[in-house]
């Protein structure tokens, strides 16, 4: 007699891909699966069969369908949300030999658990799969119509259960399946079957691929081959010397948000050649085996009635962020989702005006680059798969977008998956090095005023707020000093009384006012007011390297022209200059706007220089001395490394030079000291 175990830890998810019957999807990883959302605990008829109907077909309940076995109140439950609890599927309806809801509620908190719903159920179809799936059944039936122009039926669903792993290979065979009546059928066909090998799913044929602790590897009907189609959601892995996996200790991740300690993959079935408009019976079963205790559970998403070719394309790049210049590589992969083969497919990729083309290799069919059409011809359904590979060098102006779509002659179910696109970021940034847009502002603490620790102590003076300071020159950000504060905040600052000469900007609640890059209230900028010196007003170390080029950037308003910055590069060791970069003038048309500043500068490589350059300071100064009108904000000042590649480097840049020594005067005319 198999008995129930303690609770244990829950620890963190996975991802996994799901490749079965052809299909390949991505599921983005879910780092902290939430309980899916239970819609309803205790479904009708009509209710299980909204939740079951994929469309293409009519699902009605005749005389003697419906419950045949199980209680709706423990053993039903609809859910949405799935794929945030790390289900493969967003909605859907699950059918458990035990509590369904609380099953939906547990993210595998015990090591093996049952709920004993002590019902025996002897369906043929079901123990033709396994003689003893019998116990805690749940066996529902109902009518289907297929519509006139489909002529087969899908099914997606996972499998999951707490016999995993441990009977691995027992006979605590747990099994289900979804059994199928109707024209051109021959008896009872069922649904719920490896795609790859057509056996039916149960415990001993989808599994780790270990038999269990209480399991035998030589147990008959034992398949321990389908592992790469099986989740395990929190059992442990290492195999014991004699072949098997130790108890489980239900402690390792747990991918899935529900009582099972493993489960399929989604797999999708197809059941082709059926009679276009014909009526058929279809069953669900399930039933624990041998025993009452431990629960098993068939999560289905959707049945539908289907036809034609269900074409797919995926397209994928193998750099997200090249440099202009540079070569990328889409791939594109098609597939058929089936039910049946398609006749004359092709895709359309032709590159955007942003590549410039360079060469292609397909592993089946034809493609022009010239067109973009990618001829392919028959697809086979579930088992073929094909891919195209193009490079293409990126170019600094056109469309990055790329897009492929995928046809063909036959009718497809889904047009969802038919088309896909990636947007490479063509950029020259190898590296951002620092990007200080100052913070944000609040008012109400020294009218939002604050001090950078960028400026240098020969730079300018802090506009210290009214009534903490009563100067004029400080309140009002008069020349030679400056403030880093929202540009609405400036005016909190100042002698409300003596306002006659304001001329930075109206505050926030009046009409006018101006915002910093970020485009808040609140966000700050440097308020500088350049005067009549040439002061630096913000000076940071960085670290360069040696063959290297960099883009320094940032964005300025000008409040009263002309205005003029600079940007000096100064060696640190020495102080001496090596490097100058100036901005335009900026006179009376550049005024009352933001305005992005770039300034490129190379450090050539170490054997073109005679002496040593690494640590500099980058000093941005003010360039225009007078003493009214150069004026101005500064916002987002930045630096970056740039890719390499000669597309990458500017025309305008400025090569970092030695430093000037200072001459060392001498006159032998005097006396030397004595040593």
């Amino acid at each position: 007699m198999k008995r129930l175990m303690q609770i244990s830890i829950v620890h963190f998810v996975c991802v996994w891909f799901i490749v079965l019957m052809g299909h390949s999807r991505l599921y983005a990883q879910v780092t902290n699966p939430i309980q899916a959302t239970i819609v309803n605990a205790n479904p009708n008829d009509t209710q299980i069969l909204d939740a079951l109907n994929g469309g293409g077909l009519t699902l009605t309940l005749r005389t003697g369908d419906g419950l045949k076995s199980g209680e709706k109140n423990k053993q039903i439950a609809i859910f949405s949300n799935g794929t945030a609890a790390g289900l493969l599927m967003n909605e859907g309806i699950l059918f458990s030999t035990g509590n369904a809801s609380e099953d939906l509620k547990s993210r595998n908190a015990n090591r093996a658990k049952g709920v004993n719903i002590n019902t025996t159920y002897n369906d043929a179809d079901l123990r033709s799969i396994f003689s003893e799936a019998k116990n805690d059944a749940v066996v529902y039936t109902f009518t289907v119509k297929l519509a006139d122009y489909t002529s087969a039926l899908r099914i997606a669903f996972q499998f999951g259960s707490e016999e995993y792993p441990d009977y691995v290979g027992s006979v605590y065979n747990d099994a289900f399946g979804f059994f199928v009546t109707g024209p051109n059928i021959t008896g009872s066909f069922n649904m719920a079957k490896i795609p790859a090998n057509q056996k039916p799913i149960s415990i001993n044929t989808i599994n780790y691929g270990k038999a269990g602790v209480n399991g035998s590897l030589s147990y008959s009907g034992l398949d321990l081959t389908q592992g790469e189609q099986y989740v395990n959601n929190g059992h442990n892995t290492v195999v014991a010397a004699n072949g098997r996996l130790p108890t489980n200790l239900n402690n390792g991740p747990k991918p899935v948000f529900i009582e099972y300690n493993g489960l399929t993959k989604l797999i999708t079935y197809d059941l082709v050649n059926l009679q276009p408009g014909g009526t058929y019976t279809f069953k669900i079963a399930i039933a624990d085996a041998s025993d009452h205790i431990y629960d098993s559970g068939v999560i289905i998403q959707k049945v539908q009635g289907t036809t034609g070719a269900d074409l797919k394309i995926e397209k994928t790049v193998n750099n997200m962020t090249p440099a202009i210049g540079e070569e990328v590589e889409f791939t594109l992969t098609g597939s058929n989702l089936g039910p049946y083969n398609a006749t004359n497919s092709k895709v359309n990729d032709l590159l955007p005006n942003g590549y410039e083309y360079v060469s292609h290799q397909a592993s089946k069919g034809t493609y022009v680059p010239s067109t973009g059409v990618w001829t392919i011809g028959g697809l086979q359904a579930i088992q073929e798969t094909v891919t195209l590979k193009i490079r293409a060098k990126v170019k600094a102006t056109g469309a990055h977008t790329n897009v492929a779509t995928i046809s063909a002659d036959d009718l497809d179910p889904d047009y969802g998956n038919n088309t896909s696109s990636v947007t490479p970021e063509a950029t020259c940034v190898d590296q951002v090095m620092f990007l200080d847009d100052f913070g944000v502002s609040n008012r109400n603490v020294s009218s939002g005023r604050v001090s950078s620790s960028y400026m240098p102590a020969t730079g300018y003076r802090f506009g210290t707020p009214y009534p903490t300071s009563t100067s004029y020159g400080e309140s009002a950000i008069d020349n030679g000093y400056y403030a880093v504060v929202a540009p609405g905040h400036i005016k909190y600052g100042w002698n409300s009384t003596d306002l006659a000469s304001y001329f930075w900007t109206p505050s926030l609640d009046e009409a006018g006012a101006v915002t910093d890059m970020s485009g808040t209230p609140t966000g700050a900028a440097m308020v500088v007011n350049g005067g009549n010196a040439l002061k630096t007003f913000y000076e940071r170390g960085v670290t360069l390297q040696y063959g290297a080029a960099y883009k320094v950037s940032c964005w300025i308003y000008v409040v009263g022209n002309p205005s003029k910055i600079a940007v000096d590069i100064k060696d640190k060791k020495t102080g001496g200059i090596i490097g100058t970069i100036e901005s335009a003038t900026f006179g009376p048309q550049d005024e009352k706007k933001w305005i992005p500043l770039e300034f490129y500068f190379k450090l050539p490589a170490q054997g073109e220089l005679t002496c040593d350059i690494d640590d500099v300071f980058l000093s941005f100064r003010n360039d225009i001395a007078a003493s009214v009108k150069n004026d101005f904000y500064i916002d987002n000042i930045g630096m970056e490394k740039l890719k390499t590649n000669s597309e990458c480097q500017p025309n305008n840049i400025t090569t970092l030079v030695c430093p000037v020594r200072k001459s060392v005067i001498t006159n032998p005319m005097l006396p030397s000291k004595a040593r």
